[in-house]
């Protein structure tokens, strides 16, 4: 072993130990096991309320270690064990892989911590995880959280990244983003909350480089995530400083926050621990009511859901007022939606049937699909034939502002056309 790598080594394992142990910190709640889930990288534990109502919609905490940690340490050292029956919530505890070395990792950014390139694709075993969690227990969509620590910290971050369209918030824990901030490219936006000690000689708060590897800044990380949620650049800092660390005398811990006009609902915040490093002690005594990370960090998550817009229900029969004629027919299968136009093609009756569309509408988003012709002359929708099996014409877009008003146009054979849309006969699954 390299002097380099038996200081790594050291260094870490230090960390890992600290972890594994809670810092002190005593489960004193008996929050049950309910499941475990094996997907090939061994046992991950779920935990439970016992009170759970097995129809009620329950946030989702997916909590991760650092490099070297354990799921279980972990979730001992950030206190979550002992207020899932208190504040109700599923708790997912995964390891990450083990690498040559014999440490836990994830694979998150290029800084941390996949030092023997192995390239695993922890982002697709932790969606798989989560996806066994759902089809198992009713878990609220719009609350699935993620918290890590150090590596966990990273790999939280490119959960956000990457799966952005599922991921409510994270918060991470001495973690940072990407260096390069391109590589972070969310579709929707994502809640980020930033926790870091300034006397972190771990993962600097002032950012650095792991192995030529560089992450950002404490700083850094929450106003790319700005930048990402399109937040104005107006940063706002809490009145009040409060406790997180009790190794450190007083309110060590300032709150700051972009905030203001962010796109759809996202946001980027900062906890900045003065004089705190890497693995803070969170807990006094051991007793779990002093320790304030876990209750205020699950404050902060369960305050900060994905609110994706609302689907609409538009099933039915719709027709152009100004066009005698022609309208749409918009028939919801088990399968997703198929889209039919009647009208008329040189005076012959002609229409269009779509390819399936397994996705929702939304309000004003607009939705493009492809469209095949079915035989000129054929007046009736009886038996239509397969869209693949019939001859592709052109694009149909759909935009709808309700549930009773929208827009199609039609693309192909050198023309254009847009009509404007009005519900005619809403099916039944259609409650417009």
């Amino acid at each position: 072993m390299t002097a380099t790598r038996k200081f790594r080594f050291i260094s870490w394992a230090l960390l890992a130990l600290a972890t594994a142990s809670g810092l002190g910190v005593q489960s004193t709640s008996a929050a049950p096991l309910v499941e475990s889930y094996d997907l090939g990288r061994g046992a991950v534990s779920l935990y439970g309320p016992e009170t759970a109502d097995p129809g009620q919609p329950l946030p989702l905490v997916v909590a991760l270690h650092g490099f070297t940690g354990s799921g279980l340490g972990n979730a001992l050292y950030f206190g979550l064990i002992d207020q899932v029956e208190l504040r109700s919530f599923y708790l997912l505890t995964p390891d990450g892989s083990t690498n040559p070395d014999g440490d836990r990792f994830w694979n998150a950014t290029r800084a941390c911590c996949d030092f023997f390139n192995s390239e695993i694709d922890d982002v697709a075993y932790l969606e798989q995880l989560v996806e066994a969690v759902r089809a198992d227990f009713a878990v609220d969509p719009s609350r699935i959280h993620f918290m890590g620590h150090s590596n966990g910290g990273f790999m939280s971050h490119r959960m956000a990244c990457e799966k952005s369209e599922w991921v409510a918030s994270i918060v991470s824990l001495a973690g940072a983003g990407y260096g390069d901030a391109e590589d972070c490219a969310p579709s929707q936006p994502v809640h980020v909350l930033q926790v870091h000690g300034t006397r972190d000689f771990t993962i600097s708060y002032d950012g650095g480089c792991i192995f030529g590897n560089c992450y950002p800044s404490a700083e850094d990380t929450i106003a790319q995530w700005a930048a990402r949620n399109e937040c104005d650049d107006l940063l706002t800092v809490a009145d009040d400083a409060f406790n997180l660390d009790w190794s450190i005398f007083g309110d060590e811990t300032t709150a700051t926050a972009y905030e203001t006009n962010c796109a759809g609902a996202g946001s980027a915040s900062l906890w900045t621990m003065t004089r705190s490093g890497h693995s803070p002690r969170f807990a006094s005594g051991g007793l779990v009511e002093n320790h304030q990370f876990s209750q205020r960090t699950l404050d902060w998550l369960f305050a900060h859901p994905k609110v994706n817009p609302t689907s609409l229900q538009v099933d039915g029969l719709w027709y152009d007022p100004a066009t005698d004629g022609s309208g749409f027919n918009i028939v919801k299968t088990a399968f997703g939606y198929a889209i039919y136009y009647y009208g008329y093609e040189n005076n012959a009756r002609f229409w269009l049937t779509s390819a399936l569309y397994d996705g929702e509408f939304y309000r004003d988003e607009a939705v493009q699909l492809e469209v095949f012709a079915g035989p000129l002359g054929q007046g009736m929708l009886a038996n239509p034939v397969k869209p693949e099996d019939l001859e592709l014409w052109g694009t149909l877009t759909l935009t709808f502002s309700d549930c009773a008003v929208g827009t199609a146009q039609l693309v192909g054979r050198d023309e254009s056309v847009i009509s404007e849309l009005s519900l005619l006969a809403p099916s039944s699954g259609n409650l417009c």
